[in-house]
């Protein structure tokens, strides 16, 4: 089982939207965090109940964080 789902719905955002929808339906992922990769407001409030949206920016500061912090 995966720690944390990362959907990319830029370019099809209803295929990241039914696939997050179908995770938190299933009982055995119904709990795994997921963050989705920004898209436009229309779409990100729309995700906002599922999971966390986050831009690329953000992921980019937390890799840092984790590269800094693992030395």
């Amino acid at each position: 089982m995966p720690d944390l789902i990362f959907v990319n719905f830029n370019k099809k955002p209803s295929h990241g939207l039914q696939t997050a929808i179908s995770v938190r339906k299933r009982k055995k992922t119904s709990q795994i965090p997921i963050l989705f990769l920004d898209n436009n407001q229309k779409h990100n409030d729309k995700v906002s109940e599922i999971g966390e949206v986050i831009t690329y920016e953000d992921i980019e500061n937390r890799i840092q964080t984790i590269r800094n912090t693992s030395h």
